[in-house]
């Protein structure tokens, strides 16, 4: 069920002895992306201990925590990415930028890239994407924003914008490098990004 106001987003519930585990976004959305078509109607179910989608569901450190009542069931929306008509999956951020962080597209699932907070309304579970957007930016704004983007306020800003979408799509006229999940897939000139909601159960 999509988050929304004033309705609880996690149930308890223990991670099964043969659901696999994950430490890092990349990990699971690869997996996801080779069993997405072999699913039928049950939603995969996994753990994850690491990574920005962990860190945002606010996953604790504790050893063998996702088999034991005090384990939660999320259900996480998946993002799919068609980059020059190659499709892949992600369950944190899609860039594609050009040059030194002058030209940038983020597109978030999970308010964090790396260690800054990129998009900080982002939510896993609300359906909808967070699209930040730069271009143009000279080296003194790209140094002004960086050390903001640790605490997650660069936002608002004059030169980047900010929506929320469910679906989008994107034509370069220079081409840009395209990373999925902190993954470098090589440089694309048309991007279309869209959302499938509560499409796998994160355990944490």
């Amino acid at each position: 069920m999509t988050i929304g106001p004033g309705t609880p987003w996690s149930a308890p519930g223990l991670l099964p002895a043969d659901a696999p585990m994950f430490n890092t976004d990349h990990a699971l959305s690869a997996a996801l992306a080779a069993a997405r078509m072999a699913i039928g109607g049950a939603l995969p179910i996994v753990g994850m201990t690491g990574g920005t989608l962990w860190t945002t569901i606010g996953g604790p450190s504790v050893p063998g925590r996702l088999r034991t009542a005090e384990a939660r069931h999320y259900p996480v929306d998946l993002g799919v990415v068609v980059a020059d008509g190659v499709t892949h999956v992600f369950v944190g951020s899609v860039v594609a930028r050009h040059g030194l962080w002058r030209d940038t597209l983020a597109v978030m699932n999970t308010p964090f890239l790396g260690r800054f907070r990129v998009a900080p309304r982002a939510h896993p579970g609300d359906a909808l994407l967070d699209i930040i957007e730069g271009e143009g930016l000279s080296l003194d704004d790209v140094r002004r924003i960086m050390p903001r983007l640790r605490h997650g306020t660069h936002l608002p800003h004059p030169k980047l914008r900010e929506r929320r979408l469910a679906e989008a799509t994107w034509s370069f006229a220079q081409p840009r490098m395209l990373s999925v999940d902190g993954r470098r897939l090589g440089r694309v000139s048309e991007l279309s990004v869209h959302l499938e909601p509560d499409a796998v159960i994160v355990v944490v």
